[in-house]
């Protein structure tokens, strides 16, 4: 994995864009049409070059999607990509965008959790002078956070909990008992630590070919990339849930199955769970409709916490056994290695990566401001680019595939990108014209909630460009446990 690869202009854009393509085995220049840039960071007030990592995620999934298209077709296109635009790409959940997602013309751009707090994510004192990162984003957390720290869940209460044991003793609490809780970690601690080696050796986009099968050349007909492919997925929350929403803005028929009493936090159903349906399923107790599923799909995601798709007989392999040619796809918080069992959200990638203490110092380290997000989105879009380069190879040399990315990873390469000076933010909104966000496409219509507005492609397509099925989302459970399209 590259690390340093600062990003001052878009040469040095399209330099980070080869990069990520060479991840996968692609080279840019088979693209039969011109990639071209507008915009330059920083774009919001935060040192992440936000604008940046959304433009070259955005642009090399765009690239994958429009080869795809020309070995359908033999038909290229022109990509573009505005910066002040695909500052989307790293984060939704932002002020300037409050009025791009609506229900009913009120914004639904966040909303509180089951227990109705707003904040279900802290940084924490401890013993030693240092800090935790506790992400409790879900019920069954918010339960494991009271007895651990045996304290309320607000800031307060758990503070006063976490200064009585050092950064270490939490963390390893926090690994024994799958609870999102990471020592935030300096980049430098982090570099000098047992998982680094595994951590920069392993490709930011891991591509690995787990079986033999036959070619299988893309379906005729339609119109989009990946017309005609199915897209079975076992995610919630924000990275893999935005790997589904993006295969199937590329055009596949996508169905997340989940459990029959799942708890999903709503904001992420106009955000993440886009594009795509829904179908309740005991994946214990119907282990039988599961597989049928995977028989007829062409891809599937996950994003449960490290071992249990192994444990429950749904890992890479042993689904590519009973579909072989099935393109698999897994997020985690890191690569296989010695922290490969840790659990966590992209805020625990913040802290163990050093970008929290860049965000802030060693001292205090920070949040990065304004964008309330650190690499979900970008990371999750990795996953769609080694999707589709895993299906252009099936279709040529075929082969199952497994296709792997860790959220840590995701912001080791944020960062990689350089940071902005926090001088250069003051008086922020004083800057040119090149530096003001603007505007994201929405899509609008009917869903069950009421008339919906999300947001919709930051990315120019030329021929084919993105666009998602109608209602562009639903509840969980909506739909039946079936394929509609036709093979």
């Amino acid at each position: 994995m590259n690390i340093s690869q600062t990003v001052e202009n878009h040469e040095d854009l399209i330099k980070v864009i080869d990069n990520l393509l060479a991840e996968v085995g692609v080279d840019r220049n088979d693209l039969k049409g011109k990639l071209t840039f507008s915009g330059l960071d920083p774009i919001r007030p935060t040192v992440l070059k936000v604008g940046a990592a959304g433009a070259a995620v955005g642009a090399a999934n765009a690239i994958m999607s429009a080869l795809i298209h020309q070995e359908r077709t033999g038909e290229g296109q022109d990509i573009h990509v505005d910066l002040r635009m695909a500052y989307v790409n790293q984060s939704k959940w932002q002020d300037t965008l409050a009025d791009c997602v609506t229900v009913n013309g009120q914004s639904r751009i966040v909303g509180p959790n089951a227990f109705g707090e707003m904040d279900n994510l802290h940084l924490l004192p401890t013993l030693d002078n240092k800090y935790v990162m506790l992400s409790g984003c879900y019920p069954s957390q918010f339960l494991k956070m009271t007895e651990i720290f045996n304290s309320g869940w607000t800031q307060e209460q758990l503070a006063a909990a976490s200064i009585k044991r050092t950064a270490d003793d939490w963390e390893a609490t926090g690994n024994s008992a799958m609870l999102p809780i990471t020592k935030v970690r300096t980049q430098k601690e982090f570099q000098e630590s047992e998982h680094w080696p595994y951590h920069i050796n392993t490709p930011i986009i891991n591509i690995e070919k787990i079986g033999d099968s036959a070619p299988e050349p893309f379906p005729k007909g339609g119109d989009q990339p990946l017309s005609g492919l199915r897209s079975l997925s076992m995610v919630h929350v924000v990275a893999a849930p935005h790997t589904q929403a993006t295969i199937c803005g590329a055009g596949a028929e996508g169905l997340n199955i989940h459990p029959k009493q799942w708890y999903e936090e709503e904001m992420f159903f106009f955000s993440t769970h886009i594009g795509y349906r829904h179908a309740a399923v005991d994946p214990f107790k119907e282990r039988d409709l599961v597989y049928k599923l995977i028989e007829d799909a062409d891809i599937y995601i996950e994003n449960l916490r490290p071992g249990l798709v192994d444990k429950e007989g749904y890992g890479a392999e042993q689904l590519a056994a009973i579909r072989p040619g099935l393109i698999s796809a897994t997020v985690k918080l890191n690569v296989p290695g010695p922290y490969s069992q840790m659990p966590g959200f992209d805020f625990n990638a913040g802290a163990i990566s050093g970008l929290f203490t860049e965000c802030g110092t060693e001292e205090a380290p920070a949040f990065p401001n304004a964008v309330n997000v650190i690499c979900d989105l970008l990371t999750g879009k990795m996953l769609a680019i080694g999707i589709q380069a895993a299906l252009l190879r099936r279709a040529k040399e075929g082969g199952s595939y497994k296709v792997s990315v860790s959220l840590a990873q995701g912001a080791t390469w944020l960062m990689s990108l350089g940071l902005i000076p926090k001088k250069d933010l003051i008086d922020f909104d004083k800057k040119g014209p090149e530096h003001q966000p603007i505007k994201p496409h929405t899509i609008s219509g009917k869903t069950a909630w009421g008339d919906t507005t999300v947001i919709g492609s930051v990315v120019e397509m030329s021929k084919t460009p993105e666009k998602w099925r109608d209602p562009i989302t639903e509840p969980p459970g909506a739909s039946y446990p079936v394929w509609l399209t036709k093979k």
